[in-house]
């Protein structure tokens, strides 16, 4: 549960700091993820330009709202877990507009909940997909290779809880 906060921190971060990740019209499926009151709070993560700190609020039964609270920086995110093949994905995207993108990011954690990580799929991946089953069905089929994935993970600890 502390996993899902910290993979919605880790995605929020990456948009920022880690470059452009794969961006999808269509999300992996809908929101059907109960939230868990574990990802909720401050987590922190170090990136190219600091240390920069995300808190994570509940939205509704299944979205998150994420904040990036850094020195330079500051933004607002949306963002909701899917599974595939019970690897939990983060889809998130910029709440600045209501039409942007997805990016998704694999979620890792800890044995304790207390620190995430998160891969984003690779700008590598060209497709488009105009549904989200024939997304998932590529992620499935792709999750296992270790290029499907950008290189540089984000890497989260969790600092306060809500």
């Amino acid at each position: 549960m502390k996993k899902i906060s910290v993979i919605l921190l880790g995605i929020c971060a990456s948009f920022i700091f880690a470059g452009c990740p794969y961006e999808s019209a269509v999300p992996i499926d809908q929101p059907t993820e109960n939230i868990s009151r574990l990802l909720l709070g401050t987590w922190t993560a170090k990136t190219p330009d600091g240390v920069e700190a995300f808190v994570v609020t509940k939205t509704d039964n299944f979205n998150y709202r994420i904040t990036e609270k850094g020195d330079k920086s500051s933004a607002t995110y949306s963002g909701y877990l899917s599974k595939v093949d019970n690897v939990l994905f983060l889809n998130v995207r910029d709440n600045k507009d209501a039409n942007a993108s997805f990016s998704f990011a694999k979620v890792d954690f800890n044995t304790n909940a207390t620190k995430i990580t998160l891969s984003f799929i690779s700008d590598e991946v060209k497709d488009k997909f105009k549904s989200s089953s024939d997304l998932k069905a590529f992620i499935r089929k792709n999750i296992s290779r270790s290029s499907f994935y950008e290189k540089d993970k984000l890497e989260f600890e969790k600092m306060s809880n809500e």
